[in-house]
């Protein structure tokens, strides 16, 4: 079989930037509701519930379609799929700039999260494929600092404009530049490009036991989705509910500050990442263990917390940055780490879209039942469930222990 790909560390480095910009926007693009949620319930335009309800279906719809995107990347141009991607995202968002009515926003953007199938999938294909060999393990680690950088932008765009509305308006104009961008650079770059043979890996591992059922039984994964399903829930509801958490619990904070005090979490979940890199090269590589670790860790922090509008709002934030930062280094091993473990199998590519569908459904409850909590009692409740949850994690690692250990020890789970 033969592929593309960059032979330049120089070019690579190129390819690599432009990807993890690209990607960043159209994340930044993609939470713009989330992140625009404070200043959305500040002016009555929708409910809590509404624009949760809108984010939900959105990761839902997006969160299922990633597995078919998945399977597309591998077969069709990952190009030609990262390109739908961002023309989706220039339609839906000067659609929304032009109509705010619920039923318009709702349907537009559903359609958004069905057209955005092959996005990340080509994204990862090029970085995994067409980069450099001497670079891509370095790229492949960054590209995935996209997403919180995205969110980071996303928060600050929406603190810093007068109107909620215009946060779609910037969105259709920096995707619109980076299309021309994306279509010319990426073109450039692909006539450097060299085709070289790849040799399908092959492992007796993998001929020995491919069966999925017997694979999840010996394995136990399934208790692997439902820790990441949850930890996704926390993770993703801290950072998207903490501007509106902070304005309805101090009656001195605006809409803006919140947005702006929040990106501090952002910037903290970026550092947890690295930890996470560090911790599994220098500590030990079992997933159950380093998850048993990080949330153990970040449990004082997110029951602390359950004092918001109590202790003033700077004490709530380093709480709530301490626990981001020890859950978002779990992530890792929960849902990538973990997928890898079934490569000898032949397996990591399906056992990765059945984590990343259970991190959608995850963060269907931080966008809709969270927010829904929140309207109906105190958020100090909602926190208090982040906290139960964290407890759920550690009982169901603690469970899974001896199980996942004897996996990874075999031939096929190194």
């Amino acid at each position: 079989m033969k592929q593309k790909q960059l032979s330049s560390v120089k070019l690579s480095i190129v390819l690599f930037l432009l990807l993890f910009v690209v990607h960043a926007v159209v994340y930044m693009t993609k939470n713009m509701f989330s992140a625009a949620m404070a200043s959305i319930v500040e002016v009555g335009a929708m409910t809590k519930s509404q624009t949760g309800l809108i984010s939900a279906v959105f990761w839902l719809i997006y969160g299922t379609f990633q597995i078919i995107g998945g399977f597309a990347a591998d077969k069709y141009s990952p190009f030609k799929l990262v390109l739908i991607g961002i023309l989706s995202g220039i339609v839906s968002n000067a659609v929304i700039y032009c109509n705010q009515s619920y039923g318009v926003v709702m349907t537009v953007w559903c359609i958004n999260a069905a057209l955005q199938f092959g996005l990340w999938p080509g994204i990862f294909k090029i970085t995994t494929t067409q980069i450099a060999p001497a670079f891509r393990q370095t790229a492949i680690f960054w590209v995935l600092l996209s997403t919180s950088t995205g969110q980071a932008v996303s928060l600050l765009v929406a603190s810093f404009v007068s109107n909620w509305v215009d946060n779609f308006l910037i969105s259709a104009i920096s995707l619109g530049v980076f299309l021309v961008l994306w279509v010319v650079i990426y073109k450039l770059l692909e006539c450097n490009m060299v085709e070289v043979e790849v040799q399908a890996r092959d492992t007796q591992a993998a001929k020995d036991d491919t069966d999925m059922k017997s694979l999840m039984q010996k394995s136990g994964i399934l208790w692997v989705v439902l820790i990441s399903l949850i930890a996704t829930a926390i993770s993703t509801g801290l950072k998207t509910c903490a501007p509106t958490m902070l304005m309805e619990s101090y009656g001195d904070l605006s809409a803006a500050v919140a947005n702006r005090l929040s990106v501090f979490l952002i910037v903290f979940s970026v550092l947890g990442m690295v930890l996470a890199g560090v911790f599994r090269k220098k500590v030990t590589s079992n997933e159950m263990q380093a998850i048993c670790t990080f949330i153990f860790l970040a449990m004082p922090f997110v029951f602390m917390a359950c004092t918001v509008g109590i202790w003033n709002y700077w004490l709530i934030l380093a709480l709530l940055s301490g626990a981001i930062i020890f859950i978002q280094a779990m992530t890792p091993f929960s849902n990538s780490y973990s997928a890898a473990r079934f490569s000898g199998y032949g397996r990591s590519g399906t056992i990765s879209g059945i984590l990343n569908g259970s991190a959608a459904f995850g963060n269907v409850i931080a966008t809709y039942v969270f927010p829904a909590m929140a309207e109906k009692m105190p958020w100090s409740y909602v926190v208090l469930t982040w906290g139960i949850g964290c407890a759920v994690i550690i009982v169901i690692a603690i469970c899974l222990y001896k199980k996942w250990t004897l996996f990874i020890h075999s031939k096929g789970g190194k």
